[in-house]
Parts: C-alpha cells; sequence; structure tokens
C-alpha cells in the first residue's frame, strides 16, 4: 500500500480547490488551526451556494472511504483555510 499526503489552501469564499480522491482506499482530512471556529467546506461543485459539509481546526480528522475525483476545498470566509489529506491508495 502506498500514501500521500497533500495540503489545499483556498484562500476565500471564491477560491475553489480541486480535490481528487481517485484510487483512494481510504482518506483522512484534517484542517490546521486558525483563528475561525470553522475553516471551510468541502463541496460538490465550484459554487458559492453548493451543499457540502463544513471542517474545522476544532474538529477531530475524518477518515473517509472515498474515490470521488469531483470534490471542491473552499474557505468559509476572507481567510486561508488549509486542508491537510492523507490519502492511501489500494
Amino acid at each position: 500500500m502506498k500514501s500521500h499526503f497533500f495540503e489545499f489552501t483556498s484562500s476565500g469564499t471564491t477560491d475553489f480547490v480541486a480535490l481528487d480522491f481517485s484510487g483512494a482506499r481510504q482518506v483522512v482530512l484534517s484542517v490546521t488551526s486558525s483563528n475561525q471556529p470553522y475553516d471551510g467546506k468541502i463541496v460538490n461543485e465550484p459554487f458559492a451556494n453548493a451543499q457540502g459539509f463544513s471542517l474545522g481546526s476544532t474538529i477531530q480528522p475524518i477518515v473517509v472511504s472515498s474515490t470521488d475525483d469531483r470534490l471542491y476545498w473552499v474557505s468559509n470566509g476572507a481567510f486561508n483555510a488549509v486542508l491537510q489529506v492523507w490519502v492511501v491508495m489500494r
């Protein structure tokens, strides 16, 4: 099994960063600390009103089984939101 570590930074509510988990067995998502309780969200479309779930520095890392290649990371405000991703490959 291989694994890779990535950091994705969104610099604002209109800065959508593409995430590609194709070929992943498991994905661990975490957000670096900042002064905001919820730093960003993962959405399935690069639009301001897209549905998604919020991740913040106060939340424990989340482990998901996803092979989705059409997700986006976006900041919840006018600040940098850094998503840390550890991808465990098949």
